[in-house]
């Protein structure tokens, strides 16, 4: 025991400290507590350190909490699982194809994202933005990211949206529900909803976001979130949240219920998903995983289950940088790693070098670009991913909301999503012809967005300012291909922030009419060119 606490000591060390934020830490094995640590500070301003019973926001392991409550509902005869989510909320656009409840419980939904929509209206979830606000952009997108089913792409509003269906169908706000149907009779007494960052909650950690100089600033939500998120808690609570989950005879709930939860679906290719209903599928080293990751500004957290080996890991961090789903893993290594399958043989810093550079799908029209950091090689345009090796000789990324594998090829990878083959090329060093970009300047619009965006020339750069009805804001512009530009934040070229736009000119023969814009998790949001 004593040997298994100084390796994870060692593992969270670069998170602990008296000048640092970090998180808490609890781990069962075999019905036994193998550790309950807190490392770091839950605030630095007042010189209070972690414990375990800290206070933590869970971000999107509340997403599970909605999905079981929708689940009682379905069980009660009150919701159907294959109700179409426009029968509860009629004034969503008619995509022209049915988005049921099954969809948006596990992510297949096509819908477009809230959060990068705030984004992409010139503000970000920090900005003071009302529910009436975040509902009026979720209704004025007529289009999907693709048919349901086709692809996993994560999705929170779609939880949001189930959220609001479970509170119309039990007559109930979430806050009630929760802590009737789940907290109350569990014993989770630190847990509760809190919408927003304004309410006061006992023992709350401040949430922390790291600077590029390494100091900290604090992080907050401006946007009032629910089932997609919202929920405060301690890993106590979460072991308690997860036992429940696994038990033959849970407190709450029925065996049925969280068997169907830990059940993903299949896409329209046959493949079977990694994301379940509001919990991913995360086997690891030969053995079976579940769980759910979260995130918000200044916090992340994960609490993950291999019930093969009964081991159930919790992880609250308050702070941004810290990932508790490679973390899990790692512990899962120290803890049950000798009867796990062998990890495969890491790839040589060199080699994986190799691989580093911008690529594109030729099929989906998307980049993506690789770096090697710490001897890993990262997806950072975008949502920040690492790869990792796995024994058929590809590369898988360490997060549950992807479903794909990279294999190496000569120029590019020969890849799978959702079950689906895709191919991707290396297009590093494009010199974008200055008749090209000279065509792309002038101003666009999409009034889904109420958003107009005006792409000039800046001294050393193209510009893209976007102006909302929520915010504006500026960024650079980084030719990549023949009309294809990826958006980024000003100053020396760095990509790897969670929003980097990639700007697609749409074209009448040779007049750019438009364009489509996309993100992680919205894809060709078409603006319409106004000058």
């Amino acid at each position: 025991m004593a040997s298994i606490e100084a390796a994870i000591d060692k593992l969270f060390a670069g998170f602990d400290g008296s000048n640092r934020p970090g998180c808490t830490v609890a781990i069962t094995h075999n019905a036994n507590t193998l550790l309950r640590k807190g490392y770091g500070m839950a605030s630095i301003d007042l010189g209070v350190p972690n414990k375990p019973e800290t206070v933590i926001r869970i971000g999107s392991q509340t997403k599970q909490l909605a999905v079981f409550l929708a689940f009682l509902l379905i069980k009660e005869g009150k919701l159907n699982y294959d109700d179409e989510v426009r029968k509860y909320h009629t004034d969503l656009p008619d995509y022209g194809v049915p988005v049921k409840i099954s969809h948006v419980m596990t992510n297949v939904s096509g819908m477009r994202e809230f959060l990068d929509m705030i984004s992409l209206s010139g503000a970000d979830a920090r900005s003071p933005i009302s529910a009436a606000e975040v509902s009026k952009l979720m209704r004025g997108q007529p289009d999907l990211n693709f048919k349901p089913s086709d692809r996993l792409m994560y999705c929170n509003t779609g939880f949001r949206l189930l959220s609001e269906i479970v509170e119309k169908v039990a007559g109930e706000s979430m806050e009630d529900l929760l802590r009737k149907r789940i907290f109350e009779p569990l014993g989770m007494a630190n847990s509760r909803l809190m919408r927003l960052d304004d309410e006061i909650v006992r023992g709350l950690a401040t949430h922390h976001l790291q600077q590029p100089d390494g100091s900290y600033k604090k992080g907050r939500w401006g946007v009032p979130v629910a089932g997609e998120g919202s929920v405060v808690s301690t890993v106590d609570d979460m072991l308690v949240w997860a036992a429940n989950m696994i038990s033959d005879n849970p407190k709450v709930g029925t065996a049925e219920i969280f068997k169907k939860m830990q059940t993903p679906p299949k896409f329209n290719s046959g493949r079977t998903s990694i994301y379940a209903h509001g919990l991913q599928s995360a086997p690891y080293r030969g053995t079976h995983g579940i769980g759910h990751g979260g995130g918000v500004p200044g916090g992340r957290s994960g609490t993950y289950q291999f019930p093969e080996h009964k081991l159930t890991v919790a992880i609250l961090g308050n702070l941004d940088n810290i990932s508790p789903y490679i973390l899990s893993r790692k512990i899962a290594d120290i803890v049950i790693g000798d009867r796990l399958a062998p990890l495969p043989t890491a790839p040589k810093t060199a080699d994986l070098k190799k691989l580093a550079g911008l690529y594109w799908d030729v099929a989906r029209a998307e980049p993506m670009e690789l770096v090697v950091e710490n001897g890993e090689l990262v997806s950072r345009l975008g949502h920040k991913t690492p790869l990792w090796p796995n024994s058929s000789g590809g590369f898988v990324p360490m997060s549950g909301v992807h479903e794909q594998e990279f294999k190496p090829t000569a120029n590019g990878f020969e890849a799978t999503d959702s079950g689906v083959a895709t191919s991707w090329r290396r297009i590093d060093d494009y010199n974008a012809p200055k008749t090209d970009q000279e065509q792309a300047l002038g101003t666009y619009r999409n009034e889904g967005l109420e958003a107009t965006y005006t792409i000039s020339n800046g001294a050393d750069r193209m510009l893209l300012d976007m102006q909302g009805a929520l915010g504006r804001k500026r960024m650079g512009l980084t030719p990549i291909l023949k009309d294809v530009y990826v958006a980024s934040a000003l100053g020396p070229r760095e990509w790897g922030g969670d929003f980097q736009p990639v700007l697609h000119l749409t074209r009448d023969g040779a007049k750019v009419t438009g364009l489509n814009v996309s993100t992680d998790r919205n894809k060709k949001i078409r603006f319409a060119r106004t000058a």
